[in-house]
């Protein structure tokens, strides 16, 4: 039966809702003795948003509310909400999906903090409107999280906290987190390769936890952004190691960057590290070594008049990659601003192929919103 459930796998990976019947009833033990279930294959149906094989898997028996076994379980809206599968959402809430669960700690909708971290106020606005639950706050590890408006607070997702607020979502009052030795050692590590940091620097909007600040240095030719807060709590990755991490964005030196700074791009850079900061430990899912975020679904521009729709994060250069903070090894991961097509270019081809072309062309870590999209490219 091997070729046959690779052909039916190929049908759900390619939209082909018609061909996924048609295996599946020409081969009726099709699955024995795979381990596998017709709900293995829901999960891929939504990352590739195809409503039309998620409907025939569901005619044919698979159960939108099964628990995921292959990965995480938060739910099959979580699955469509972080695959920018829109449209399976829409076909999963229509069929009563489950989208709160409880926890040891609160009753979360994992699908709706997801949306929040987006910043999709559409995809908000849909999960509330079919129940998914606002009103509370979770920890993990003993370290309290906040609630959903902490994650559209801290996001600089405006428009989506002030829903969230209209609906009653209380503003969440989470203690601050102190400060200790690592933080001298990563402004230290800051220090050798950059310069002096700033003395102020990027606060939340809202507190959370763990609390992101931002390392602000001023130099000539450009001016360097580092979190501060992230590495505080320990990510857990696949294989079940613990990773320490903390973000850096390298930008022109004319930006206006500071604590007291009104400048959009200012503003952009501090939220959009502060959201990717925290994003792991709400999340609760590993931090691959490149991570590609989309700003929305469908991704939306960064900043008003650019077309850079999202980011991707990418461990820094080796001399800076890494310092040692009392018993752990903390890494550093640049952000850097990506076209849509960059994006398509990524899921088509692979990481790799478009860090080729980055280098081909030139193109460093330093942030040029002027630069052209590498998609066309070569």
């Amino acid at each position: 039966m091997g070729r046959e459930t690779g052909f039916f796998a190929i049908a759900v990976g390619s939209g082909d809702a018609n061909g996924v019947r048609r295996i599946w009833n020409e081969y009726p033990g099709l699955l024995a003795g795979t381990g596998l279930s017709l709900n293995h294959y829901l999960d891929d149906a939504i990352s590739n948003n195809h409503p039309n094989v998620l409907r025939a898997l569901v005619e044919l028996g698979a159960d939108i509310n099964s628990r995921n076994t292959v990965s995480d379980d938060r739910g099959r809206a979580w699955c469509a909400v972080s695959n920018d599968a829109a449209a399976c959402l829409d076909w999963l809430l229509q069929k009563g999906v489950q989208i709160n669960f409880d926890t040891t700690e609160a009753t979360r909708c994992f699908a709706l903090e997801c949306a929040c971290a987006i910043g999709s106020l559409e995809l908000v606005k849909r999960l509330v409107e079919h129940g998914a639950v606002t009103d509370y706050k979770w920890k993990e590890g003993g370290r309290p999280r906040g609630n959903p408006l902490t994650i559209a607070a801290n996001g600089g997702h405006e428009e989506v906290a002030e829903y969230l607020r209209s609906t009653g979502t209380p503003e969440p009052q989470l203690p601050l987190q102190t400060d200790g030795d690592g933080d001298d050692r990563l402004r230290a590590h800051v220090t050798t390769y950059f310069g002096e940091p700033e003395a102020d620097e990027i606060r939340q909007v809202v507190p959370a936890q763990p609390v992101i600040s931002i390392v602000v240095v001023q130099a000539d030719d450009q001016t360097v952004l580092v979190t501060r807060g992230m590495s505080a709590a320990p990510i857990t990755q696949h294989d079940g190691s613990q990773l320490y991490a903390e973000l850096m964005l390298q930008v022109p030196a004319d930006w206006g960057i500071g604590a007291e700074s009104a400048d959009k791009k200012s503003e952009w850079a501090g939220a959009c590290l502060q959201q990717l900061a925290a994003f792991p430990h709400i999340n609760g899912g590993p931090f691959p070594p490149c991570m590609m975020c989309p700003n929305g679904m469908p991704p939306q521009p960064i900043l008003d008049g650019y077309d850079f729709t999202g980011v991707m994060t990418i461990q820094a250069a080796a001399d800076f990659a890494t310092y040692t903070d009392g018993n752990k090894t903390v890494t550093l991961y640049h952000v850097i601003p990506l076209f849509t097509e960059e994006f398509e270019l990524a899921r088509s081809t692979g990481i790799a192929e478009l860090l080729n072309r980055f280098e081909a062309l030139g193109i460093g870590q330093l942030t040029d919103l002027s630069r052209p999209s590498v998609a066309p490219a070569l």
